[in-house]
């Protein structure tokens, strides 16, 4: 027993390693049936456009002509700031059928889901929680949802680039190099520029910062480099919008309409609830694929209810964790109800949530985990039953 506890310590990376590309496989197997969802709205539109210009143009030339149109972020000639919405030219060589635009949308889920279990890692010191959080996160990710309106995962996108930064400071903390703080204010800028809810990952950063360091100054300052770099993309944003003379999505402070919105997109991130409202079917489930969530829901149970217990993390740590993911859940949902655009009636409703659901799905998936890990936690520390007893 001990030479296998000292074996497990010796290759514990490597073991973490096929962890992750275990659930990992389990998860694409298991989100695989999107692949015959037909698309809809402003993903089959993208996609024609860019299957058109592929046929007709050059790489080159249609590199070009991307690099051109990103430009015009950086000169103020769009009404929003998002250089790095739209995949590169690169990406779309992979895109030349629907299942491999829809692996990629899981690939960046999944990689999404993956930073964010990393920083839950380092804030938790524990590997097991870490490894049922993304699990979870890929067993919830409602791309079902709207017939598989992904939007080419813009949002997961920006959840990406916000969790590196958030790895950065961390990292930042632990060496003091500045190339690390330079690196969070680069990717604070990159996930603002992809998709506004990176603002919102700022606000969220700040607010943990302060928590840990158990002051306003002093969390202001650890998160200084993300602060820098949000402004950047804010002040680039502002110009645009003042060049154009619109904002894109106007500001509307109607309190009522702030929380319908937010609830109504919160539950967009549950899985399968947006389809069943809709009488949706998700694409050809069969028997042999309803064994994959089963195998990713004992993975689960397996690092939430067993191993996550063994490293003793604090019941306050994890409350703090189960609220951290719940403003990884709703901030995203908040910010787009205080929008004019999305508080029209017929935007955002019980049948029909919008895209940060994927991205939103991974606080969910933080949020429950850590309530699963309290209450294994709590159950291991209850007095064992005497044998006497149970024989009685």
């Amino acid at each position: 027993m001990n030479s296998l506890s000292t074996l497990c310590r010796r290759h514990r990376r490597l073991l973490l390693a096929a962890g992750y590309l275990l659930i990992l496989a389990f998860a694409v197997m298991y989100l695989r049936v999107t692949i015959s969802v037909p698309p809809e709205g402003d993903d089959k539109l993208t996609l024609n456009k860019w299957m058109f210009d592929f046929n007709r143009m050059s790489f080159w030339e249609y590199l070009w002509r991307d690099l051109g149109e990103r430009l015009e972020y950086f000169t103020l000639h769009q009404v929003r700031f998002f250089p790095f919405h739209y995949p590169s030219a690169f990406s779309l060589l992979f895109f030349g059928n629907l299942t491999s635009y829809r692996l990629y949308i899981i690939a960046v889920t999944a990689a999404a889901g993956f930073l964010t279990s990393r920083v839950i890692a380092k804030l938790s010191r524990s590997n097991a929680m870490a490894l049922g959080c993304f699990a979870l996160g890929l067993a919830l990710a409602p791309l079902y949802n709207e017939g598989m309106y992904s939007y080419y995962a813009v949002p997961q996108k920006a959840l990406f680039w916000a969790m590196a930064g958030w790895l950065c400071l961390l990292r930042l903390e632990d060496t003091g190099h500045r190339r690390w703080g330079v690196a969070a204010g680069v990717l604070a800028f990159v996930s603002c520029g992809t998709y506004e809810i990176g603002y919102m990952y700022t606000v969220i950063a700040v607010v943990l910062w302060v928590v840990l360091r158990r002051s306003l100054k002093k969390g202001l300052l650890g998160c200084a480099p993300t602060l820098a770099g949000t402004a950047v993309a804010l002040a680039f944003h502002l110009g645009c919008s003042r060049g154009t003379g619109s904002t894109g999505n106007a500001l509307a402070l109607n309190l009522p309409e702030i929380a319908r919105v937010t609830v109504q997109q919160m539950a967009a991130s549950i899985p399968f609830l947006n389809p069943l409202l809709q009488e949706q079917d998700p694409g050809v489930i069969t028997g042999g694929d309803k064994l994959w969530p089963l195998l990713l829901g004992l993975v689960v149970g397996l690092a939430l209810c067993f191993a996550a217990p063994r490293w003793k993390t604090r019941s306050k740590t994890l409350g703090g964790l189960a609220l951290l993911g719940l403003a990884l859940w709703a901030g995203p949902a908040l910010l787009l109800a205080c929008s004019e655009r999305y508080q029209q009636p017929e935007a955002i409703t019980w049948k029909w949530g919008y895209i940060p659901a994927a991205a939103s799905s991974v606080g969910l998936a933080l949020l429950l985990a850590a309530l699963v890990a309290l209450l294994a936690g709590a159950l291991s520390r209850l007095p064992r039953v005497p044998g006497v007893l149970l024989r009685l």
